[in-house]
């Protein structure tokens, strides 16, 4: 299993705050490197938050990892703002706004989901999963909804389960101390999600779970989706022991 986790909180002027990111793309990544032994044989985690969170650095990290093949499992999380702006060739690109972003230099420090896309076509892991986590905000006027983000990089990446569908938020709250998205992912992962009580996690009950556990939390606010989940079978996840 590899693991590429980022959260970016600190936004501050150019974007709002967020509160969580971090700490989710933290405990996210540390749940998951628990299933070396149990799931796993391996498992390469890394983790880059706020200012380590460059696009630069962010490219470095997925180029450092060992050499992936067909029956391995690649796992990205991005948790922050997402948005749509248009690069230098007049065409809307969607990105994920690094820290010391700001809506002038975004298309120059922010991540775009195509260049991130490129790299990936080169990965050779079996199964790549993205955790999309990247519209929290609607002070972002020009935030770009999760929906159409994961609908255009679900052709490039492979699996694409993102926090909320539409134009809709995705909630943090303090009571949680997570995004509910992240929220829904860490309580399935211990098993919550474990819905046929075998100890192991399917990818099909996660996404059950997560999406049903979001909803609760949001009173229906939020609503996680998977763009053309009909074209994976599903495959063992996690082991809950």
């Amino acid at each position: 299993l590899f693991v590429l986790s980022v959260g970016v909180d600190q936004y501050a002027p150019g974007y709002p705050d967020l509160i969580f990111a971090s700490v989710d793309a933290s405990k996210l990544a540390e749940k998951l490197a628990a299933q070396e032994g149990k799931e796993y044989t391996r498992v390469y985690s890394k983790v880059l938050l706020n200012k380590e969170a460059t696009k630069q650095s962010i490219l470095a990290a997925f180029s450092g990892f060992p050499p992936m093949k067909p029956s391995d499992v690649l796992v990205l999380f991005f948790g922050g703002h997402g948005v749509r702006a248009r690069n230098a060739g007049g065409t809307t690109e969607y990105y994920f706004v690094t820290s010391g972003s700001s809506p002038k230099t975004v298309v120059k420090q922010g991540l775009s989901w195509d260049d991130f896309a490129k790299p990936l076509g080169q990965a050779r892991a079996g199964r790549v999963i993205m955790l999309l986590d990247a519209c929290h905000s609607g002070a972002v006027s020009t935030g770009a909804s999760n929906e159409k983000v994961a609908s255009a990089l679900s052709n490039k990446v492979g699996i694409v389960l993102a926090s909320s569908s539409g134009n809709e938020y995705s909630f943090e709250d303090r009571a949680w101390g997570h995004g509910a998205f992240s929220k829904a992912l860490l309580d399935g992962l211990n098993g919550g999600a474990d819905f046929t009580k075998d100890n192991i996690i399917d990818w099909s009950e996660l996404q059950l779970f997560v999406s049903t556990k979001v909803k609760e939390l949001t009173r229906g606010g939020q609503n996680p989706m998977i763009p053309r989940l009909e074209e994976f079978s599903n495959f063992n996840f996690a082991r809950v022991k």
